[in-house]
């Protein structure tokens, strides 16, 4: 459970600023998860929430790296990982000429 969430919190934030990355001619791609560690337990009934940090952007690379934590209803740590995402470059689409124009 708390593993899914850890992945919907990027989901959540990408298509609030989908737009500003598609004008700059790029979009995100998970490369996965590190150093992921589970805490402690999460139970029926907990309410938690799940804080995701960009830490680091690596221009050179094009890749970024984000802190997630999640915490239970008590403030208490029950995971951590840290997110690794690569900035795709967006090569610009021209329609396909399928021949139903006329001249």
């Amino acid at each position: 459970m708390v593993w899914g969430l850890m992945s919907t919190a990027w989901l959540l934030l990408f298509p609030r600023h989908i737009e500003k990355y598609v004008s700059q001619g790029v979009t995100p791609a998970s490369l996965g998860y590190d150093r992921v560690r589970f805490l402690g337990p999460v139970f029926f009934g907990d309410t938690i929430t799940v804080t995701y940090t960009i830490k680091a952007l690596d221009l050179e690379s094009a890749r970024s790296r984000s802190d997630l934590s999640v915490s239970n209803q008590r403030g208490e740590l029950v995971a951590v990982a840290e997110h690794i995402m690569k900035w795709v470059k967006i090569e610009p689409t021209v329609p396909a000429d399928n021949g139903s124009h006329r001249a």
